[in-house]
């Protein structure tokens, strides 16, 4: 239970890197994920940071929003794949960050995972995305007795973080 516990944990580290979660006015729905799309919501957020977001994803229709501190982000999932991508006020597109199982790894990530960590199951891995940047994966990883988290970058993988599993 406690690894579950730790791999959640270490999934939301990439949504706090978006930014805080701001308090927003009662008149808006919430849920435990965020707020949901609603018109009191749609309000709120700028029309280009809507309109940005329909340009890139206009086939979905089930996302959850959420006020960050200088901006937006919208969380849905699709094609099996969990997405987080955030907007500055001004409609910018910020980064997206896909969450996804070994199956939907691109296969020369994947080999070079494998073939380093052989023992290792991909737990799941995360993609991230930048304006004007090379992808970055952290690849989650669980072993027998270790969890390691793996940053590959412009091709070069790193080990980046390095836990021992407890009972």
């Amino acid at each position: 239970m406690k690894n579950v516990f730790l791999i959640g944990l270490l999934g939301s580290i990439a949504i706090a890197a978006s930014g805080q979660i701001k308090q927003s006015p009662a008149n808006l729905t919430f849920s435990k994920t965020g707020v949901t799309r609603s018109s009191h919501f749609i309000t709120r957020v700028k029309p280009v940071v809507l309109r940005n977001f329909e340009r890139s994803y206009g086939h979905v229709s089930n996302e959850t929003w959420f006020e960050l501190e200088n901006g937006f982000a919208a969380r849905f999932n699709a094609n099996n794949i969990d997405y987080l991508v955030a907007y500055d006020k001004k409609g910018v597109w910020l980064h997206t960050i896909k969450t996804y199982g070994e199956n939907e790894l691109l296969p020369n990530i994947r080999h070079i995972v494998k073939s380093s960590y052989y023992d290792y199951n991909i737990s799941f891995v995360q993609e991230i995305e930048k304006p004007r940047d090379t992808f970055t994966y952290i690849v989650h990883l669980a072993g027998k007795t270790k969890l390691i988290n793996l940053r590959i970058y412009n091709g070069e993988m790193e080990e980046w973080q390095r836990f021992e599993k407890s009972d």
